[in-house]
């Protein structure tokens, strides 16, 4: 999936439609969603911090198909 645009209304949108894509291409050759692991914030090239609720679209769409939402904060937690 592509990198969210921090400028872009809407990514939180977009960003959920991209794994719902994928969970549905998994999803015709059977194969079930564990979980979606996520890096927060993007910090290795600076700190691009998302508005408050934008993953929350992507969350509910991977929870919805009994995924898991694993949020990795060993980069962010570091600087």
């Amino acid at each position: 999936m592509p990198a969210p645009h921090p400028a872009s209304d809407g990514t939180g949108e977009i960003l959920a439609r991209h794994i719902r894509e994928a969970l549905d291409d998994r999803e015709r050759t059977g194969i079930r969603p564990a979980g979606l692991l996520v890096e927060t914030i993007f910090s290795s090239d600076g700190v691009f911090a998302d508005p408050p609720g934008f993953l929350r679209p992507a969350v509910e769409t991977i929870r919805a198909a009994g995924g898991l939402f694993i949020a990795n904060e060993v980069q962010p937690s570091a600087c």
